[in-house]
């Protein structure tokens, strides 16, 4: 019922309750194929927004769920080297490990 609602309303959804939303779903084991689509195309928009962590967090959730969106893969794999400096150790190996379990091959 949730992972339903959220696209349509996705636009009124704050970044931070987004990506605490598809973390919960992927610790939850659930793939809510709409709502991941959704956030796929709604967040590319919006990376400058995110926190660091925010940004790992949602790349490490896609991979929990297996879900691949290449632009959105590919959207992340360019916005991210130019913040590095801002990742901690965990959030890199969380952002290398997900791009890993997803088999992205950014060109």
């Amino acid at each position: 019922a949730v992972g339903d609602e959220i696209p349509s309303r996705i636009e009124s959804i704050g970044n931070q309750e987004l990506v605490n939303i598809v973390y919960a779903f992927s610790r939850l084991g659930h793939r809510h194929e709409n709502l991941l689509r959704a956030v796929c195309r709604h967040l590319p928009a919006k990376l400058d927004e995110l926190k660091a962590q925010e940004l790992a967090n949602t790349l490490f959730a896609m991979s929990i769920l297996q879900f691949r969106h290449r632009g959105f893969l590919d959207a992340m794999c360019d916005h991210i080297p130019k913040r590095l400096r801002e990742f901690n150790q965990q959030n890199l190996e969380n952002v290398v490990y997900a791009v890993g379990q997803l088999r992205h091959k950014h060109e």
